[in-house]
């Protein structure tokens, strides 16, 4: 497919970091609007403690 790439484990934890980064400031907005959805707030952790693979 056209536009496929390989991300190294190093690029894809850059990837992470920066979608968390980006992500961490409307956090408590959407807990606000959905607070019984733990998800978010439990993907964006996973991310800062480097489990995403």
């Amino acid at each position: 497919m056209a536009g496929d790439f390989e991300l190294t484990p190093d690029k894809l934890r850059e990837v992470a970091r920066f979608a968390q980064a980006a992500a961490q400031p409307v956090l408590s907005v959407f807990e606000d609007a959905c607070p019984d959805d733990p998800l978010p707030r439990a993907a964006l952790d996973a991310a800062l403690r480097g489990r995403v693979r």
